[in-house]
């Protein structure tokens, strides 16, 4: 059963679900990973799969990595945030049997191509992608302000440009342009600042609106 935005209440009270995050029309609109969810009561909050995602992503990358969260997905989301924009979720697939929602979730992942997503390797639930809830939280914007130990973290040239929506190589040459800072640290390559990443983001988008009231 594949639905539009509009859901009925026939089919939102289906336990078990999959779905489909995207980045904005603005940033081209394309999935960039898939699951399978369902909501959960903890004490007196009902927690949703779906709206789980941005709090990882909130977390420094260096925990994202300790607690063994998915990497790519929680850098594709924070570059939606760092344009100012929002996540665009959406539930494809209801059912009451659990096991064909992880088939939806499997058949998503092969009709989009694994190597488009950020999906770990294989869907369903007896494999590596299935996927693993954290603690809820709901991020209104990534303008929030960056704590210190967010601010310093270092990234390589191809996590900061995971961020930017470019290649580890065009980082680097934006570096080199005088975009921000970077920092060469031998045969390791170079080193980037989150804080300095974020900045550069933020001055692009004033200059934006900027242009845009000038005209």
């Amino acid at each position: 059963m594949i639905i539009d935005e509009v859901e009925t209440s026939v089919q939102t009270e289906k336990k078990y679900y999959a779905y489909e995050l995207r980045y904005p029309k603005s940033m081209g609109g394309s999935v960039f990973y898939v699951g399978k969810g369902s909501k959960r009561k903890t004490g007196t909050i009902i927690i949703d799969r779906i709206d789980e995602h941005e709090r990882e992503a909130l977390m420094p990358l260096e925990n994202i990595k300790k607690r063994g969260r998915n990497v790519e997905k929680c850098l594709a989301i924070q570059s939606i945030w760092a344009r100012g924009e929002q996540v665009v979720k959406q539930k494809v697939f209801f059912s009451d049997v659990e096991q064909e929602s992880y088939d939806w979730e499997s058949m998503l992942i092969e009709k989009y191509g694994i190597e488009n997503l950020t999906n770990k390797p294989h869907g369903g639930k007896h494999c590596s992608g299935k996927h693993h809830s954290s603690s809820i939280a709901y991020p209104s914007s990534i303008n929030l302000p960056l704590d210190e130990e967010t601010a310093n973290q270092e990234l390589s040239a191809k996590d900061a440009g995971k961020i930017l929506g470019v290649s580890g190589k065009t980082t680097i040459r934006m570096m080199r342009d005088g975009d921000f800072p970077g920092y060469d640290i031998g045969l390791s390559g170079f080193k980037f600042k989150r804080g300095d990443i974020e900045a550069y983001l933020e001055s692009r988008k004033v200059q934006g609106k900027k242009t845009e009231e000038a005209a």
